[in-house]
């Protein structure tokens, strides 16, 4: 929904940004919900990993498995 109303122009992208927030129904919500979700996306990542260094996932014979996570985050 984000994607349809705003516009990375440099010159106009914080007038989208506002528009999105008062001229879009929920615009509001869905721009919360947005920032929300990226948020936790990176706490539980965060978390994920000390996890997996806590449990020594790191260790054989699933060190492969690790660093593959470790290449794709």
């Amino acid at each position: 929904l984000l994607l349809v109303y705003y516009v990375p122009a440099p010159d106009r992208a914080f007038a989208s940004a506002q528009a999105i927030l008062w001229e879009v129904p929920f615009g509001w919500l869905v721009r919360l919900a947005h920032a929300q979700g990226a948020s936790a996306l990176l706490a539980i990542g965060i978390a994920h990993t000390v996890f997996a260094a806590v449990r020594a996932d790191y260790k054989q014979p699933r060190e492969l498995v690790w660093v593959c996570g470790r290449i794709l985050a």
